[in-house]
């Protein structure tokens, strides 16, 4: 019979950096398409982009260290597998973008 346990915070430091800075990107991705494309509060293209340019590289950051504290640490956090997931849909649209498939 498996023993399995759902753990929902992470118990290694990566994994801890993992999570908030996958929590940074939702919020970042968030807080611009409600103040930038819904209520047009934020006009300055350069302003979205910089922001924008540093929340992705962030996620991606995060999905490094979140696959780090898997592998070296044996981290088993859900939290830890969902920054692993949200940085793989990052990727996938970042390799969508440079090879020209059409946006979703």
């Amino acid at each position: 019979m498996l023993n399995i346990r759902i753990i929902l915070l992470p118990k290694s430091r990566m994994g801890k950096w993992s999570v908030w800075m996958s929590f940074f990107f939702i919020l970042t991705s968030i807080f611009f398409y409600i103040f930038a494309e819904l209520l047009k509060v934020i006009t300055s293209d350069i302003l979205v982009s910089i922001f924008g340019g540093a929340a992705i590289i962030i996620q991606i950051i995060a999905l490094i260290f979140g696959v780090i504290a898997v592998v070296k640490n044996k981290e088993h956090s859900s939290l830890v597998f969902l920054a692993i997931l949200i940085g793989l849909v990052v990727l996938g649209f970042i390799f969508g973008d440079i090879l020209g498939l059409p946006d979703i």
